[in-house]
């Protein structure tokens, strides 16, 4: 955290993990758009390592679309930690998208690159699988 506990974003008196990702007026913003409106009170309350492995392994559970949240959850969250590091120690930061478009964007690059994996690996699962072994060298 910075030498200062204040949240740099909203001014809060303490900033904390859950402050920088779930409480702050910044990571709300994103929330209240993505998390279904029924359950954002839950969603905003469970402690953070429960919230965390709950988006994880249950990721219908919140979402109003749930198509790739495990990827677009853990990029909301990588783009809030980015984004306050940046407003803390690059004084020439200038927001230019907001978290959610940003996160949105990269969701859009990370789900192309891996249907790009998968095109190129797809050809080298045809391939005949040879059983190879070990064998010690003769004797002598």
């Amino acid at each position: 955290m910075a030498a200062d506990p204040s949240c740099t974003i909203c001014g809060a008196a303490v900033e904390s993990s859950s402050h920088i990702f779930r409480d702050c007026i910044e990571a709300r913003s994103v929330w209240n758009i993505v998390v279904k409106p029924e359950l954002i009170d839950d969603f905003l309350s469970i402690d953070l390592v429960n919230w965390i492995e709950t988006n994880l392994r249950h990721p219908t559970y919140y979402p109003i679309d749930a198509e790739n949240w495990e990827i677009l959850f853990g990029l909301v969250i990588w783009n809030l930690w980015m984004r306050r590091n940046r407003m803390i120690f690059d004084r020439g930061f200038m927001v230019a998208d907001s978290v959610l478009q940003q996160s949105k964007r990269l969701l859009r690059e990370t789900v192309s690159a891996l249907m790009t994996q998968e095109t190129w690996t797809a050809p080298r699962l045809a391939r005949v699988n040879r059983n190879i072994q070990w064998k010690p060298p003769s004797m002598g």
